[in-house]
């Protein structure tokens, strides 16, 4: 949670003023405390009209020197989920892209750029969202003489990367950045990442896969199908009014996107183990969670950044519905909201992998302050 990717951005997103014409419905900062992450915004631009638009964005530089084929396609399915998660119809949803790339005169640089650029026409059929804009930023490469060759190398390996003995130039990743912008019937039914009920259930909904590059292949086991139907069941429990909160999986992985849904919605929550896991679909894949079921294998699940997952708290007066309905897709309880305590007794309590044995009871206060401290302005 203190990472820099990953703590709170607070002091750089209130730079900004977010009601400039009074017709913004949801805001980046969310929860009782307004301090809250969210995956994407919401404007209503008429106000004699309910509907709205989401608008959201996706980026996976991380994956770029595994493959910039599966980085593209991250960087598509996190901005489409960001815009689904709040109330965006993916059915309805428009991308644009931003491409950040070295030298394209340099073969592998432009083989990389190809592999993104087939990424984008592949989501884009796959997942029915046209370009409608975009742009490119090319030939961002740093030149530097001999002398500061091991300065930059000493900077580099304090991040466990490497510099070529005779580099004399140094380019970013290739890096795509998508804003994704979808139609909202009914801002009324828009939702935040925010926990709300006490003692609600927290369900996972969706496959979860090994990211590229965690086996010897680096081949993801992503099901770019599968992840459609995935986004299209999130936005239908949305719109039927059967979700209270919905926040995406993302920067840190599963269990950094629990500990912000209860930041946001300043309530404890208890993250079971596997053993507590309540599955809702019996055939779901379970052998990216369980493999060696036990150590990094088991634990790395709470860490990989996987795509096409989403966290929902169901509204509790219509779960029997909101169960029948994530019956048909991967899904499992894997949380409960903790009771109603004072705020300086809420806690944050994560489950062994494999045991109902607490590893981690911490106070959500002192969890807030992890993630608020590092860029506090």
């Amino acid at each position: 949670l203190a990472l820099p990717t990953i703590a709170s951005k607070e002091s750089i997103i209130r730079v900004y003023d977010h009601d400039v014409q009074g017709r913004t419905v949801i805001r980046p900062l969310v929860g009782p405390r307004l301090d809250g992450p969210n995956d994407a915004a919401v404007i209503r631009p008429r106000l004699d009209s309910d509907r709205g638009i989401a608008i959201g964005c996706g980026l996976c530089p991380q994956l770029s020197d595994v493959d910039p084929y599966w980085m593209a396609w991250h960087a598509i399915d996190e901005a489409i989920r960001n815009v689904v998660a709040v109330g965006g119809d993916p059915r309805r949803t428009a991308i644009l892209d931003n491409f950040c790339w070295g030298r394209p005169d340099e073969p592998r640089r432009l083989g990389e750029l190809v592999r993104a650029a087939q990424a984008c026409h592949d989501a884009a059929r796959v997942c029915g969202v046209p370009f409608i804009s975009g742009k490119d930023s090319l030939n961002n490469e740093f030149a530097f003489q001999p002398a500061d060759a091991a300065v930059l190398r000493a900077a580099m390996a304090r991040y466990g990367l490497t510099l070529n003995a005779d580099a004399t130039r140094l380019a970013i990743p290739g890096t795509l950045l998508i804003s994704a912008v979808a139609l909202v019937d009914d801002v009324h039914r828009c939702v935040t990442a925010d926990l709300k009920q006490a003692g609600a259930p927290l369900y996972l909904v969706g496959q979860p896969t090994r990211p590229p590059g965690r086996d010897a292949s680096g081949r993801p086991e992503f099901d770019p199908e599968v992840a459609h139907r995935t986004h299209l069941l999130a936005a239908e429990l949305i719109r039927d009014g059967l979700a209270a909160a919905v926040h995406d999986v993302s920067d840190g992985g599963l269990l950094v996107a629990l500990a912000e849904m209860a930041i946001a919605g300043d309530r404890g929550l208890h993250v079971h183990g596997f053993d507590d896991w309540a599955w809702e679909e019996e055939e779901l894949d379970r052998s990216p969670l369980l493999v060696g079921g036990e150590g990094a294998e088991a634990g790395a699940f709470y860490f990989d950044e996987m795509p096409a997952l989403y966290l929902i708290e169901p509204r509790l007066e219509r779960y029997d519905e909101f169960r029948r309905r994530v019956r048909t897709a991967p899904s499992l309880l894997i949380a409960t909201v903790e009771p109603d305590v004072p705020p300086h007794a809420a806690e944050f309590r994560f489950d062994v992998p494999t045991t109902s044995e607490a590893i981690a009871r911490v106070p959500l206060g002192e969890l807030r302050d992890i993630w608020q401290a590092p860029l506090r302005g």
